[in-house]
């Protein structure tokens, strides 16, 4: 799961060394409130992908994009 205490996050970005400033807006999102959220976002096409072995992720996408054809 994903840190959802403000505090905690902030002594996540001090112990590894990182500047809070340009994720204020993820900092914001834990002190006004979010849900509990967890996950990595395969996704159902790249997972399709990998399970036939396909090349790309637009031979298992309902609804590829192709640049240049199309627009989304």
């Amino acid at each position: 799961m994903r840190i959802s205490d403000t505090n905690e996050l902030l002594e996540g970005y001090k112990r590894e060394g990182i500047d809070p400033t340009p994720y204020y807006w993820y900092t914001d999102q834990r002190k006004y409130g979010t849900t509990e959220h967890g996950g990595f976002g395969l996704g159902v096409e790249r997972f399709l992908a990998w399970l036939l072995h396909r090349d790309t992720v637009k031979e298992c996408c309902l609804y590829p994009r192709f640049m240049g054809r199309c627009l989304p």
